[in-house]
């Protein structure tokens, strides 16, 4: 297809030469009959990547420098060096703007800035976490070998390899075994599954998903108008099955659809105000029904293309510290991370670690037909990015 494709571009463009050429009248036909000159050669072309000139800007918004290459150093953006976007800063590094030079989750921080995408050609994509791979997207920061080895910056992320932890001893992911029920699938018409048709052998821990909360009051709804009538249902099923735990989880990615609780994690996490309100509706809640934890699912915090705010990845922060400041050892905390660097990179891992109990990482689509490989690479990732900047326990 990609052959197919490439050959009737071609031929499109030939034959638009051809159509121009044929339609001048006889005497206006000053193209020169040189057989050796290839028209091709006349159709314009974009500059190389990461070069410029004072008619076309850096594509990735660097500093367009007057020897003809994007970048952040005095060469490229200092007086008299520049010819456009001359106030440009780097993500992270030494020409980086202050309060910014370090890399999230600690990734290394390349030598000379943008490493773009594998079969990307310029800096201004933006990816989608279903194709992104690898952690290597169009920025500075990284997790592989272009921003890790030669010319990684020190003192501004991590450089070299991740030091793996081991799972060999037997850690905390043998201790317990999490499922997630999905309450939609009790309304499907064909093959619906209520909560007692649920073969919990083996779980620990079975997660309700969703539940919503309101943008307003941030009280604990139901995420459609048949979901409430379970909950009963699905915290009663620890009397048949010794040992196990039910916990509510909020969010998921429909909540954050637009609408009008596209942004209500970020207006309710936003002040502390409005966060202690959520804080005692959410106890209200699993007091009421008997849960016995909850599992935030934010998707996902500060994400511009989520309904995200630049200050959410604080907020989310605090979230946590004051939500195990009042659960206290009574209810449980877990908090869905992403397999994307695109939306891990807002969660201040470090900073939530001691306020949660585990963080559940969203691996669930690796069988997927669709994106095998895409979703077993993400989940490598992650892990490999979370490890850059601190141990992961609880995982």
């Amino acid at each position: 297809m990609r052959f197919q494709t490439s050959i009737f571009i071609v031929l499109g463009v030939a034959y638009s030469v051809i159509a121009v050429k044929a339609s001048l009248p006889e005497q206006h036909n000053v193209w020169p009959l040189n057989p050796n000159l290839n028209s091709f050669s006349l159709l314009p072309r974009g500059l190389p990547t990461g070069t410029c000139n004072s008619q076309t800007p850096c594509e990735n918004a660097a500093c367009c420098g007057t020897n003809g290459l994007c970048g952040y150093s005095p060469s490229e953006c200092g007086k008299g060096n520049c010819t456009s976007n001359c106030d440009a800063k780097a993500e992270c590094g030494q020409y980086a703007a202050g309060g910014n030079q370090k890399c999230p989750l600690n990734v290394c921080c390349s030598e000379f800035g943008f490493v773009f995408a594998p079969g990307s050609s310029n800096g201004n994509i933006k990816r989608s976490p279903f194709t992104d791979t690898a952690c290597v997207f169009t920025s500075f920061c990284g997790s592989t070998d272009d921003f890790c080895k030669k010319g990684c910056q020190q003192g501004f992320g991590g450089c070299g390899p991740p030091n793996r932890p081991s799972c060999g001893g037997g850690g905390s992911v043998s201790k317990r075994t999490i499922g997630y029920y999905e309450s939609w699938s009790n309304t499907r018409k064909c093959q619906n599954v209520a909560p007692e048709d649920l073969n919990l052998n083996g779980f620990t821990h079975i997660n309700f998903a969703f539940a919503f909360f309101d943008p307003s009051s941030f009280e604990i709804a139901p995420m459609d108008g048949k979901s409430a009538s379970l909950y009963n249902r699905f915290t009663a099923l620890k009397n048949v099955n010794r040992g196990l735990q039910t916990w509510i989880s909020v969010g998921g990615w429909s909540f954050t659809d637009p609408g009008p609780t596209r942004t209500a994690f970020s207006d309710m996490s936003g002040s502390a105000g409005n966060r202690q309100k959520f804080i005692n509706e959410l106890m209200k809640f699993m007091d009421t029904y008997a849960f016995d934890g909850v599992d935030l699912d934010w998707e996902y915090p500060q994400a511009d293309d989520r309904g995200g705010a630049s200050g959410d990845r604080e907020n989310y922060v605090a979230l946590a510290k004051e939500l195990r400041a009042a659960f206290g050892s009574k209810y449980g905390i877990s908090m869905t991370l992403p397999t994307s660097y695109w939306y891990l990179q807002h969660f201040d891992l470090p900073g939530i670690q001691a306020s949660v109990d585990w963080f559940n990482l969203m691996a669930y689509d690796c069988g997927s037909r669709l994106v095998p490989y895409t979703y077993f690479a993400h989940a490598d990732i992650s892990a490999q990015c979370m490890e850059f900047g601190m141990p992961i326990p609880s995982l």
